[in-house]
C-alpha cells in the first residue's frame, strides 16, 4: 500500500493498528484497506527486504573484489617465508604432541592446543591476504598472543621437568615393591624410572666403571647370579624367579641403565590336552607354563627340572621312537617320529622348554 501524500510504501504500526508512512508520517487505518491492498503491501515488504539483503551482499562482494594487494615484492616474499615456517612449526608441534603424550601428558595437551592455534593463525592470515579485512588481522594477532603465552609456559614446564630429572608419568624414585624393589638402590642421581607389571627400567647419572662394577656385585648378592654374563660395561643375569636383569654402562654420558624383565610365571603343572600331546612322553613335574597350544603345535615350559631329569627325559623320547642325536653335555635335543617333531631345551634356572609340532607333509 502506497502513501496518498508521497506515494512511499507504508509500514504497519501494530500498536495503533494503522499503516504509517515512514517519510511523511501519514496514517491509514486497517479498516479502510482491502484484502488486495494488504497482499500488495506484503509483497512490497518482501521485495524491500530482498533488495536490502542483496545490496548488503553486493557491497561485501564489491569490497572483496575491489581489494588490491598493495604489498611490495619483498613483503610478499617475507609473508611466504613466515607461512612456510609456521607450517613447519605445525609439523614439529604434531611430533611434540606424540612424544609428550607418552612421557609428559600435561605438555602434550599444551602442544595440542598450540597446534590448533597455529593452524588457525595460518588460515586467518591467508584469508586476510585475500580480502584485506582488518578484523581478520586483529583475530590473528589474538591467536598469536595466546600461542606465545602457552609456549612460554611450555618451556617453563619443560625446564622444570628436566631439572627434576623426572616426568609426570615416569616418576624418578626407586621402587619399594614389584620389579626392581629387590635390587639395591644405585649410588647416583636418578634421571628417571619407569615400570609396569612386566618390566622395570631406570637410568642413573654420574656412573663410571668402578661404580658400575660395585653395583654388579651388589646385584649378584641380591640374587641375580644365575646364568650371569658380565663385562666392564654390561651385566646380564637371572634370579630364582627367572626375572631377567640387564645392566648397561653408557660411558659416553656417564650413565647406567637398569632393566628388569619379569620371568616366566609358573603355575601348577598340567600336561596339554590335545591329540598331539598324546604322541610324546610326559614329564613328571610340579610347575609349568603353557606358552602356546593349537591343533598342530604346543610349547610348554616346565619348572624345577634338574639336569638329570632333563637327560632322563631325552632318553624317554628316544625310547618312544623319536629319532635324533644327543651328545652328553648338550642342553637341547631334537627328534622326529613320523610327522611329529619335538625339541626340548634345558634353559636357565632349572627350566625345561618342550616344543612339539607337526611337520608339513
Amino acid at each position: 500500500m502506497n502513501c496518498k501524500n508521497c506515494n512511499a510504501v507504508m509500514r504497519v504500526d501494530h500498536e495503533k493498528k494503522v499503516f504509517r508512512c515512514p517519510y511523511c508520517d501519514s496514517e491509514e487505518p486497517f479498516d479502510g484497506v482491502s484484502k488486495a491492498e494488504l497482499q500488495g503491501m506484503l509483497r512490497d515488504a518482501i521485495v524491500d527486504v530482498r533488495k536490502e539483503s542483496f545490496n548488503e551482499a553486493k557491497k561485501t562482494l564489491s569490497a572483496a573484489q575491489s581489494y588490491k594487494d598493495t604489498r611490495t615484492k619483498g613483503r610478499k616474499v617475507w609473508d611466504g617465508i613466515v607461512l612456510i615456517l609456521q607450517a613447519l612449526l605445525c609439523v614439529i608441534l604434531g611430533i611434540c604432541c606424540i612424544g609428550f603424550f607418552i612421557d609428559y601428558v600435561g605438555l602434550g595437551f599444551v602442544s595440542l592446543i598450540q597446534l590448533g592455534l597455529m593452524i588457525a593463525i595460518i588460515l586467518t592470515k591467508l584469508k586476510y591476504l585475500q580480502t584485506g579485512e582488518q578484523k581478520l588481522l586483529k583475530r590473528k594477532n589474538i591467536f598469536l598472543i595466546i600461542f606465545c603465552v602457552l609456549i612460554i609456559g611450555w618451556f617453563v614446564a619443560l625446564l622444570n621437568e628436566g631439572g627434576n630429572g623426572a616426568s609426570s608419568s615416569r616418576k624418578a624414585s626407586w621402587p619399594n615393591q614389584g620389579l626392581g624393589s629387590d635390587l639395591p638402590e644405585p649410588d647416583g642421581k636418578l634421571k628417571y624410572t619407569s615400570s609396569s607389571k612386566s618390566y622395570f627400567n631406570a637410568t642413573v647419572k654420574d656412573y663410571d666403571r668402578d661404580k658400575f662394577s660395585a653395583y654388579v656385585e651388589a646385584c649378584k648378592e641380591a640374587g641375580y647370579n644365575l646364568d650371569a654374563q658380565a663385562s666392564d660395561t654390561e651385566f646380564d643375569a637371572y634370579d630364582e624367579d627367572d626375572n631377567h636383569l640387564t645392566l648397561n654402562l653408557w660411558t659416553y654420558s656417564d650413565e647406567m641403565n637398569v632393566q628388569v624383565d619379569r620371568g616366566i610365571v609358573l603355575t601348577t603343572y598340567a600336561w596339554p590336552s590335545s591329540a598331539l600331546a598324546e604322541k610324546v612322553p610326559k614329564i613328571e613335574a610340579e610347575k609349568s607354563s603353557l606358552e602356546k597350544l593349537n591343533t598342530n603345535s604346543f610349547t610348554l615350559i616346565v619348572g624345577d627340572v634338574t639336569r638329570e631329569q632333563f637327560v632322563n627325559y631325552v632318553m624317554e623320547i628316544q625310547e618312544a621312537g623319536f629319532k635324533g642325536y644327543y651328545n652328553a653335555g648338550d642342553n637341547d635335543y631334537y627328534g622326529t617320529l613320523d610327522s611329529v617333531s619335538i625339541r626340548v631345551e634345558y634353559l636357565r634356572n632349572r627350566l625345561l622348554s618342550i616344543e612339539v609340532y607337526e611337520l608339513n607333509r
